[in-house]
């Protein structure tokens, strides 16, 4: 069982599974639980009213709104700011 990806929210493409490619941007509105190998989603379309249910492999991100853990920036850790009087903590 995979973990899912996106969040409600997330702006994604669609592609549905028999290869025909729905254009426009969709929001993520809901994470359905798992019942399956793969995580599913129920998504809208923003510019239309329709909604349908997609699995994790059908979509894509857009606007950048998802970052794999291994793409994400790493924290550097806080150096302590030069104190200009001199003064200690």
């Amino acid at each position: 069982m995979s973990a899912h990806t996106f969040k409600v929210g997330d702006v994604v493409s669609y592609s549905s599974s028999i290869g025909q490619r729905d254009d426009g941007a969709y929001e993520i509105t809901r994470v359905l639980p798992s019942d399956g190998p793969e995580p599913s989603y129920r998504l809208r379309n923003i510019s239309e009213p329709r909604e349908r249910v997609a699995q994790q492999h059908e979509l894509r991100p857009l606007r950048g709104n998802v970052v794999a853990e291994s793409e994400a920036p790493r924290r550097r850790k806080a150096e302590p700011r030069p104190n200009p009087e001199g003064r200690g903590r």
